[in-house]
C-alpha cells in the first residue's frame, strides 16, 4: 500500500472506531514532526492512554501476546478511585482512554470503570471478548455513551470456541454484538479478526456476519509475534543503548513462521476486501501488506522497517499503575500512584526511551510485527537483511 493509501486507511479506521479526539489528533499531527526531530526526547501532546485494567482473562487464546509472561498474572490492580483520577488527568490532557486487558469485564467493577471515565468527559472504548456481558450491563454501557467496543470473532462457532478455549464463547460474543447495536447510545461496534494460516477459511463467514449485524467495521489483524531470532537480536541490541544494568524484557508470543502459508494469508486478505466492498462492510487490514511485505512480515529474518511514533503519542498504564511507553517492551517510566501522568510523560526515563528508540533507527528488534508500527509507515528492508 502506498503512503496516501496508508493515510486513508488510518482515517477510515479512526472514523469507524469513533476512537479519536479529533482536536487532539490534529494538534498532535501538526506538532509531531517537530517533537520527533528534537534531540531531547520531548513529547508535547498525548493522544491516547491504553489502560490495562487487569491481566486476568476467562479465555485462553493461543495467539495472545500476553501468553508468554503476563496473562493471568495477579497484580495489585488500580482501584476505581485511582482510575477516576487518571480519567480526570486524561481529560485535562485532551487524551482518550482505551480499556483493555486481559478481559476488562472480569473485574466486578468493569462497567463502573467505563461509567467513571465517561463521567469525566473522556472519549473511551473497550476491547472485550464480550462473554461476560449480559443485556443489563450492555444497557448501562450504552447509557454512558461509551464510544466504541472491539469484540473478537474468529470464525464458525466450533472454530472460534476451539481457538479461545471455551465452549459457547462465540454465541455469547455474537449475542453481545447484536445487543450493543440494538442498545444504541452512540457506541460503535467493531469486530476484530486475527488472521492466521488456520483462520483464513473462516474470514468470509465473519465478513458476512458483520454485514448481517451491521457492525461499524471489521478489522483484520495480522498475527503479532516474535521469533527466537528477534528475541536474541533484541537482547544483543538493547544493552548497547540502555546499558547492561537495564534488564527490561519483552512481552510476546513466539511463533516459528518457517512453514506459514503466506500465499493463503494474502489471498484471504484480498478476498476479504473484495467481499467487504460488495457487502458494504468497512474493512481495515492491519497492516495492509502486499505480497513482498507479507513475505517479510512472516519471515524468520524479519524484513519490515518503520519509525515507531507510539511513545510520542500514547502511554500504556498497567493494572498496577505502572506506566510504559510501549506494549511489548515493559520499560517503566513511573507509576501513576506516585506521580501525575503529566509529570511522567517527559521525565528522564520517558525521554531516555524515546531517544533510545531513535538511536535504534526507529524500532528495536523486539518491535517486530507490532501492530503499532503501521502508524509510521512500513517499508521492506530486504528479504535477506542481516541482523545486527
Amino acid at each position: 500500500m502506498n503512503r496516501s493509501g496508508e493515510i486513508l486507511n488510518k482515517i477510515a479506521h479512526l472514523r469507524a472506531a469513533n476512537s479519536a479526539n479529533w482536536g487532539s489528533v490534529i494538534r498532535r499531527a501538526l506538532t509531531l514532526s517537530r517533537d520527533y526531530e528534537r534531540d531531547d526526547g520531548f513529547s508535547g501532546r498525548l493522544v491516547n492512554i491504553t489502560l490495562e485494567t487487569t491481566y486476568r482473562c476467562n479465555l485462553n487464546c493461543g495467539f495472545c501476546f500476553l501468553q508468554g509472561n503476563r496473562l493471568n498474572r495477579r497484580d495489585e490492580e488500580l482501584t476505581l478511585a485511582e482510575i477516576a483520577s487518571l480519567a480526570d488527568q486524561a481529560g485535562r490532557l485532551g487524551s482518550s482512554i482505551y480499556i483493555t486487558g486481559g478481559e476488562p469485564f472480569l473485574r466486578k467493577d468493569g462497567v463502573e470503570i467505563v461509567e467513571t471515565i465517561k463521567s469525566a468527559g473522556v472519549k473511551t472504548g473497550v476491547n472485550t471478548n464480550a462473554t461476560l456481558l449480559d443485556d443489563a450491563k450492555i444497557g448501562r454501557l450504552a447509557r454512558t455513551g461509551m464510544d466504541y467496543a472491539i469484540i473478537s470473532l474468529h470464525g464458525s462457532a466450533e472454530y472460534h470456541d476451539k481457538v479461545v478455549g471455551k465452549a459457547g464463547s462465540r454465541e455469547k460474543a455474537v449475542r453481545a454484538i447484536k445487543s450493543m447495536l440494538k442498545a444504541g447510545g452512540g457506541t460503535h461496534v467493531l469486530v476484530n479478526f486475527v488472521l492466521t494460516e488456520e483462520s483464513t477459511s473462516h474470514l468470509a463467514e465473519v465478513t458476512e456476519l458483520c454485514a448481517k449485524t451491521g457492525v461499524h467495521a471489521l478489522t483484520v489483524q495480522h498475527l503479532t509475534f516474535l521469533t527466537r531470532g528477534d528475541i536474541e537480536a533484541h537482547g544483543h541490541a538493547w544493552p548497547g543503548i540502555f546499558g547492561a544494568a537495564d534488564d527490561t524484557g519483552l512481552v510476546y508470543s513466539m511463533v516459528d513462521p518457517s512453514n506459514v502459508d503466506r500465499a493463503a494469508i494474502l489471498e484471504a486478505a484480498e478476498k476479504c476486501k473484495e467481499l467487504a466492498g460488495k457487502l458494504g462492510v468497512c474493512c481495515i487490514i492491519k497492516p495492509d501488506l502486499d505480497s513482498e511485505m507479507l513475505e517479510a512480515w512472516y519471515s524468520e529474518d524479519y524484513g519490515v522497517r518503520s519509525r515507531c511514533l507510539y511513545p510520542w503519542t500514547d502511554a500504556r498504564v498497567a493494572p498496577d499503575g505502572q506506566v510504559y511507553a510501549c506494549q511489548f517492551i515493559p520499560y517503566p517510566v513511573g507509576n501513576i500512584r506516585q506521580a501525575s501522568l503529566k509529570e511522567l510523560l517527559n521525565n528522564e526515563r520517558y525521554r531516555k526511551f524515546r531517544k533510545g528508540l531513535k538511536e535504534a533507527g526507529g524500532q528495536f528488534p523486539g518491535c517486530a510485527r507490532c501492530c503499532k508500527l503501521y502508524r509510521g509507515g512500513l517499508k521492506s528492508a530486504g528479504r535477506n537483511r542481516k541482523r545486527d
